[in-house]
Formats: structure tokens, C-alpha cells, sequence
């Protein structure tokens, strides 16, 4: 997975050599706007621009697929949320047939009893 992720080290060279590329064009221009830089200052700038524009390419990519991953880590979370909730809307429904059942069970205890009360006066 991480070599698909990330490109061989051939495809580094190629890369960084035409970052370098873009970085001389920019200074180039930049030199003929500003003919007072050093060379050294020239040189460190166009470095930090280098690292800038790789961190960028390489930055934008890794937000990327880290979006990806979040987004099918919250799918996967939703589809687990929904079961969840149905499984929770199945145990309320059996619970309420439960306790419904469990009232027509005492209401009948109840009868039977007052009726066996009623039938233990009458013979007495």
C-alpha cells in the first residue's frame, strides 16, 4: 500500500529535477526584477522554495488520501450507527411486547386471584 502511495525513488529524481527546474525559472525572473539579491540569498530562497513546492505536492496528496480515509472510516461508522439503530429500534419493540404481555399476565394473576378470594368467602 505504501508503494502505491508514494512514487519509487526514480520518480523522485524526475520530480525534485523538475521542481528544480521551475525553481530556476522562478529565480531567474526573480533576478531580473531584483538585481540586487546576492547569490547566496538567491540560493537559499530558491532552496526553500524547493522544499515549499515539494511539501505542497507531496502535502496535497497525503490530504488526500487522508480525506479518503476519513471518508470511508465515517461511512463505515455510519453504516455501524444505522445497524446499531436497528437493533436498538428491534430490542425497544420486543421490550414493549414484553412488558404488554408481562401487564396481561399480572391483570390475569390478579382475577384469578380475587376470584379465588371470592369463591374461598362463598364457601366458607
Amino acid at each position: 500500500m505504501v508503494r502505491d502511495e508514494y512514487p519509487a525513488p526514480e520518480e523522485e529524481v524526475k520530480e525534485e529535477e523538475m521542481v528544480q527546474e521551475i525553481v530556476q525559472t522562478q529565480e531567474n525572473n526573480q533576478n531580473n526584477v531584483n538585481e540586487q539579491m546576492d547569490v547566496g540569498e538567491d540560493e537559499d530562497y530558491s532552496n526553500g522554495i524547493g522544499r515549499s513546492l515539494e511539501y505542497d505536492v507531496f502535502s496535497d496528496d497525503i490530504s488526500a488520501m487522508d480525506i479518503k480515509a476519513l471518508e470511508d472510516q465515517l461511512d463505515y461508522l455510519q453504516i455501524a450507527l444505522d445497524h446499531l439503530e436497528k437493533k436498538n429500534d428491534n430490542i425497544r419493540a420486543e421490550l414493549i411486547d414484553l412488558l404488554q404481555s408481562n401487564r396481561e399476565a399480572r391483570k390475569q394473576f390478579r382475577e384469578s386471584l380475587e376470584q379465588y378470594e371470592v369463591e374461598r368467602q362463598q364457601t366458607n
